[in-house]
């Protein structure tokens, strides 16, 4: 809507304050949102480090190896790798380790943070790279596995795909690559 000054005569310097008072009006909300955003990491920040702080309390309370005190927080399968390749570090590098495993549990099933960590032997930037890449796959079933990859490969026309055994053909796929069980009978396929 156009402004008049007093004469009566169009106001350009009207239209210029619209346009500052949209660009500030949008600079707060970008700001808004930023500083929301931040909000919200602080928060889950704070939300790990309360989870992983009796963890340190536990670890720290020890007088040999051998006798740690692990708190329910920390998965066995972590406990297991500390307790078998970890007991030449310092305590400091072990609770880096143990931290980091914890995002990603917290941000991913369990049981692939499991394979994806025994599969890069804790080599948590090989592991971190690799939920970064998403360099895995989860399979529930070889048959559907079968059937998704060779649509990927291109048109089979439909007289052949009543001749395929999707569920061998899937076994078989499965079987050529580097695969993981998970808990839950589903099948963990890496990608690289």
């Amino acid at each position: 809507m156009p402004e008049f000054d007093i004469d009566g005569a169009l106001d350009p310097e009207a239209a210029e304050r619209r346009e500052h008072e949209a660009y500030i009006e949008q600079r707060r909300q970008h700001d808004a949102a930023a500083a929301e955003q931040r909000r919200v990491a602080e928060e889950a920040r704070a939300a790990r480090q309360v989870r992983i702080d009796p963890a340190l309390a536990y670890l720290t309370r020890r007088d040999s190896w051998d006798a740690w005190v692990w708190p329910t927080e920390v998965p066995e399968y972590l406990r297991k790798h500390i307790l078998r390749r970890c007991l030449h570090q310092d305590l400091a590098d072990i609770l880096k380790l143990i931290e980091r495993v914890y995002v990603l549990d917290s941000d991913h099933d369990s049981d692939v943070v499991e394979a994806v960590c025994d599969r890069r032997a804790f080599d948590m930037d090989d592991v971190e790279r690799d939920f970064e890449d998403h360099n895995y796959e989860i399979v529930d079933d070889a048959e559907d596995y079968a059937r998704e990859y060779a649509e990927n490969m291109g048109e089979i026309p439909q007289w052949v795909k009543n001749y395929i055994d999707w569920e061998t053909m899937g076994k078989d796929l499965l079987q050529d690559q580097e695969t993981a069980d998970l808990s839950d009978g589903r099948t963990l396929v890496f990608r690289d």
